[in-house]
């Protein structure tokens, strides 16, 4: 009788060590995953010691910065926030949504010559629909 609760005490021990075990390395695996977000002026603060840490940066394109090759799918602008401004770099084809002042997320590293290399990015579109309400406010009925 003593041999077979021993037997079940050291089988739950066992599965209980494993569960344990799997939600560590599950957790770390998840932290080691997160991609943190920035605006570009918190991003220009801890540049030095993210290094070349894979982030999302966050800011408006400046007016008249686009240059886009699509020959070469070559993509240039700077994004800005809080009067604080990088230079974007992106290889691929540009966004058709993507203009002057619209919010935009650049996920990528620093590149050594301090342009932000993208590797994906995410236009803010502003919505192209008005609420029902808001297109008959002006209507007078």
């Amino acid at each position: 009788m003593r041999v077979r609760r021993r037997a079940k005490a050291f089988k739950a021990a066992v599965v209980i060590a494993a569960l344990v075990g799997a939600l560590a390395l599950f957790a770390a695996n998840l932290q080691g995953n997160a991609i943190r977000f920035y605006t570009v002026d918190q991003y220009l603060a801890q540049r030095d010691q993210l290094g070349d840490s894979f982030v999302q940066v966050e800011g408006q394109v400046v007016p008249g910065s686009i240059r886009y090759d699509p020959l070469a799918l070559s993509l240039s602008f700077e994004i800005e926030k809080r009067g604080a401004s990088i230079p974007v770099f992106y290889h691929g084809a540009k966004p058709d949504v993507l203009s002057d002042g619209l919010d935009v997320v650049a996920e990528g590293r620093a590149g050594s010559d301090g342009v932000f290399q993208a590797k994906k990015l995410i236009v803010k579109c502003p919505s192209r629909y008005t609420s029902v309400a808001q297109a008959g406010a002006g209507q007078g009925r």
